[in-house]
């Protein structure tokens, strides 16, 4: 039976980006606020002797192969796990393309909740422990706020990102403007 979910949209309240580092990222700090605008992403899985990976989006400029990010992190999460599966996503894009609102990175996310709950009755597969579905995420883009990977639901909440490997942006600024913010990781490209 396919999981459907809705992925939400985020805004900046705030961000910053640290130096270069030595993997080609830049350390990056950010505060964002979902909002109630989002994508809805529903996903089909079932064993399989080899992994395939389909996705069909309701707008043409959306990738449907390998650079899409939901494509991305299902890839690397069944890679994680050593898992083949026939997945198929399906992308009702509400959200505009390239529109800053991290929609991308919430399709990923929501894609890899939902495959998870998919995999659910697969017989004899463990889930993603939550080091691996956070390094899942890492490992998928630069974008990815891991925390929206992580998180059951990141529907309305509020949060802070550090890098993902090592942050030279300094936290501090943040905690003193924003103390009820707990410090997740990511990191970013530029």
């Amino acid at each position: 039976m396919p999981t459907t979910l809705k992925s939400y949209a985020k805004i900046n309240l705030g961000l910053r980006i640290g130096a270069l580092r030595d993997d080609g990222f830049h350390a990056l700090a950010t505060v964002y606020q979902t909002i109630d605008l989002w994508d809805r992403i529903t996903v089909t899985a079932e064993p399989a002797a080899e992994t395939e990976i389909t996705i069909r989006c309701s707008h043409s400029w959306v990738p449907n192969d390998q650079r899409n990010t939901c494509w991305k992190i299902t890839a690397a999460a069944l890679e994680t796990i050593a898992t083949n599966a026939r997945v198929e996503i399906e992308i009702d894009k509400r959200l505009p393309v390239q529109g800053g609102l991290g929609a991308g990175s919430g399709n990923a996310a929501a894609a890899l909740r939902a495959l998870e709950a998919e995999m659910g009755n697969f017989p004899g597969t463990k889930p993603l422990s939550a080091e691996q579905r956070l390094a899942v995420a890492a490992q998928t883009g630069s974008e990815r706020p891991s925390a929206r990977a992580a998180a059951k639901s990141s529907r309305h909440s509020r949060m802070q990102h550090r890098s993902g490997v090592s942050s030279r942006c300094r936290e501090s600024a943040f905690r003193r403007r924003w103390p009820f913010v707990s410090g997740i990781r990511q990191s970013a490209k530029c």
